[in-house]
């Protein structure tokens, strides 16, 4: 049965807790391997591998595969949470936010090794920003205002203007703004007094 080739659809059952994992695949179900999967799925995969039974569904086309899928897994069907799933089906890849919140709890606290980092870093080597993505992930920070005895008090929309402006290092910057520097360049943290 796990060798059957798709497209198909199939349901894993767990058999401890009646949870289920709906799935889709154009190789076999072997192929797809959810042992190496970083989700509850995949955890149960590893874990107790025995207690699952599968079912297919084998379809005539991709197309098939998705629809038939799409009216499996639904929003009612993830809100109910019998399943492992936590995107819609039919290729959606939209996570519900009872999706996201469960996805944030198995990520929080993973620490990654060195070698890990470094081929995160690799891979994101060469990515361009548009000043539009800089400025919006700057801005999305409140950032203190900051003052100097020459120029004041300046209260910048992001550590890149200020940089541009009075050409400070972004990182000094950034470490006066979290309290692990007191100044740089004579600016430092201005502080205001609630009333």
């Amino acid at each position: 049965m796990l060798d059957v080739k798709g497209p198909l659809v199939y349901v894993a059952t767990d058999s401890t807790n009646g949870m289920k994992y709906i799935g889709i695949t154009v190789n076999s179900i072997r192929q797809r391997n959810h042992k190496r999967d970083p989700s509850f799925f995949g955890n149960v995969m590893r874990k107790r591998p025995d207690t699952i039974t599968w079912e297919v569904l084998p379809c005539d086309s991709v197309s098939d595969m998705l629809e038939l899928e799409e009216l499996m897994v639904d929003q009612e069907t993830l809100d109910s949470g019998k399943v492992y799933n936590f995107a819609l089906g039919g290729n959606h890849c939209k996570h519900s936010d009872a999706s996201k919140v469960k996805m944030s709890e198995v990520r929080k606290g993973m620490v990654f090794s060195n070698s890990h980092k470094l081929s995160m870093s690799k891979a994101r080597l060469g990515t361009k920003w548009t000043e539009a993505q800089r400025s919006g992930f700057l801005k999305s920070y409140d950032l203190p205002a900051f003052i100097h005895k020459e120029h004041g008090l300046y209260e910048p929309e992001s550590y890149v203007d200020m940089r541009k402006q009075f050409n400070i290092p972004h990182a000094k910057l950034s470490e006066v703004g979290s309290g692990k520097r007191k100044s740089t360049n004579g600016w430092r943290l201005a502080v205001t007094k609630e009333v």
